[in-house]
């Protein structure tokens, strides 16, 4: 029987040290699922191996992770490859097996990425904006002077620290790259987990996400703003709604929905605005923009040519990628992976563009404060990719 410390946290290793990485206990102390720990994973699951040769299935797997988010991508394909070499291709296994190979292939995908690099400068938004929960969801405003968002914090009056979704904005200035201390947004703010998830153009109208729905309020001359109103039965429906993007002209409206009838897990759908104020049938963007993971988040430019969206299923560099298609003939083209370093080997999502060039975007990629964070970035160009 060995102990490691990891974190101020002994943990014990057994005679299966599977077991232990699979318990709940084991896999907060590995901390997979935060980034900002994961580098110290890698000499423990390496000294493990050596103590603990016979069982080094999921651990191969681990460290595979661990290389994979400190772009190492030859270590991590080297130790996938033992991976499977230890795997059998029956029953459970196979699934996982199929995993693995992804996770091989996304290596290679993201290998050539970081040897062709975007022209482009990314920015962590610092800590008035970020911290060390989930933050996540910028929207600009009309006047593209104030940045709203959505965080996940612990409720300080719930007993049981239930996560509650607190609804900003910071006010900025592009021209002095300086932003205000973040504020909350009123009247929201409730138990119901309300998120943000944009504005119209004309600045009056704006949708938000509430118990796996989406809703539409409007503001009032004196600028409050009145009562959340749901949807129509075309864009919600009995599974979850949980982004959009609202055209330029207010007629099209796209959004994720896990709804059935789709291609697996969130699909990116549109509807059109009918002449009676509803919106119409929602449409699917078919299997070249779907999978059978999650498509989420989308945005369009304002000429309506471009869709962007975040996306597991296409080739990743690992987790979700932002994805761009163009319409050519009034036709989508295939989604291309906006590549480094708008993505990473995490989650980058959320992507979103004004008019001067400059984009936001949510990451828990490394170096962050904790859970997702929002990015600014800077293209070199106002013609955007």
């Amino acid at each position: 029987m060995k102990k490691y410390l990891l974190n101020g946290i002994y943990i014990t290793i057994v005679i299966s040290i599977i077991l232990m990485i699979k318990s709940a206990s084991a896999s907060r102390g590995y901390h997979f699922n935060s980034p900002n720990e994961k580098n110290k994973t890698i000499p423990y699951l390496e000294k493990a191996l050596v103590d603990q040769p016979k069982t080094i299935t999921d651990l191969y797997n681990y460290l595979g992770q661990s290389y994979q988010f400190h772009n190492k991508y030859s270590d991590a394909i080297v130790a996938y490859e033992k991976c499977l070499a230890s795997m059998k291709n029956t029953g459970a296994e196979k699934k996982k097996r199929k995993e693995i190979v992804k996770n091989i292939a996304t290596c290679y995908y993201a290998k050539d990425f970081n040897d062709k690099p975007m022209d482009v400068k990314i920015y962590n938004m610092g800590n008035m904006v970020n911290s060390k929960y989930r933050d996540y969801g910028s929207v600009l405003s009309k006047e593209q002077n104030k940045l709203y968002y959505n965080t996940l914090k612990p409720s300080e009056s719930s007993a049981t620290k239930e996560l509650f979704e607190i609804n900003c904005f910071t006010e900025f200035s592009e021209k002095k790259e300086n932003h205000s201390q973040t504020s909350k947004v009123t009247p929201m703010n409730t138990s119901n987990h309300e998120a943000i998830l944009g504005f119209s153009e004309s600045g009056d109208k704006r949708f938000v996400y509430e118990k796996g729905d989406i809703y539409l309020s409007k503001t009032l001359k004196t600028g409050e703003w009145v009562m959340d109103k749901k949807l129509n039965s075309s864009i919600n429906s009995i599974g979850d709604e949980t982004s959009l993007a609202l055209s330029y002209d207010e007629k099209t409206l796209y959004f994720a929905s896990n709804r059935s009838g789709g291609y697996g897990g969130l699909d990116i759908y549109k509807s059109e605005l009918q002449a009676n104020g509803l919106w119409g049938d929602a449409i699917n963007l078919g299997p070249s923009v779907n999978t059978a993971e999650d498509e989420d988040a989308p945005f369009i430019s304002k000429d309506e040519n471009s869709l962007y969206f975040s996306s597991k299923g296409h080739l990743t560099m690992g987790g979700y990628d932002v994805f761009r298609i163009s319409k050519e003939n009034g036709q989508w083209t295939l989604p291309i992976n906006m590549g480094t370093p708008i993505n990473s080997v995490n989650d980058d999502i959320y992507f979103n563009l004004n008019s001067e060039g400059i984009g936001y975007l949510s990451s828990d990629r490394k170096g962050g404060f904790g859970n997702l964070d929002i990015y600014k970035i800077v293209f070199a160009e106002v013609n955007i990719p």
